[in-house]
């Protein structure tokens, strides 16, 4: 936190402002929740779309398999 504080101080010493500053600590904070929540979401899904690509994979198969019986 404090090298945070480091760069809010240099901000505004540069005249950035310190309204202009808090407002983009604000979103920077709001984008470091989202990546969470997505980095949180990523293997959850990971293990959802392999299901789904086995159970494709398999259907696939048995369709095959029908076709080739068939001709």
């Amino acid at each position: 936190m404090p090298g945070r504080l480091d760069g809010v101080v240099r901000r505004v010493a540069a005249g950035t402002g310190l309204e202009e500053v808090l407002r983009l600590q604000r979103r920077v904070e709001s984008l470091e929740v989202a990546v969470a929540e997505n980095t949180a979401l990523a293997e959850p899904l990971e293990a959802q779309v392999a299901a789904l690509e086995q159970a494709l994979v398999t259907s696939l198969e048995h369709r095959s398999r029908q076709v080739r019986k068939q001709s």
